[in-house]
């Protein structure tokens, strides 16, 4: 694993959130989900994904909705995709 870009405060923030709303629901949050869970606005959820995206903690295809997938957690540190645990049993 290389070093991580470390996250300001709120983007750790969203990062958990989308991570326990994976947990939880079986299936990635949306953009409002994660601006509302932040008590923001829709465009600034936005940036705080788009910046998760940049500093390598999740991708997402921009085109569909819910499609974020973890790399990383807020530690830093990579996280198997779900396919891969599944080939793995």
């Amino acid at each position: 694993m290389d070093h991580p870009i470390l996250l300001t405060p709120k983007e750790r923030e969203s990062l958990i959130f989308i991570i326990s709303y994976i947990a939880e629901h079986g299936y990635a949050p949306s953009i409002n989900d994660v601006a509302d869970a932040a008590h923001v606005a829709a465009t600034v959820g936005r940036s705080r994904v788009a910046a998760l995206m940049a500093k390598g903690y999740i991708r997402r295809d921009v085109r569909r909705s819910r499609t974020m997938v973890v790399l990383r957690n807020e530690d830093g540190h990579d996280v198997e995709p779900p396919h891969e645990r599944e080939r793995a049993s």
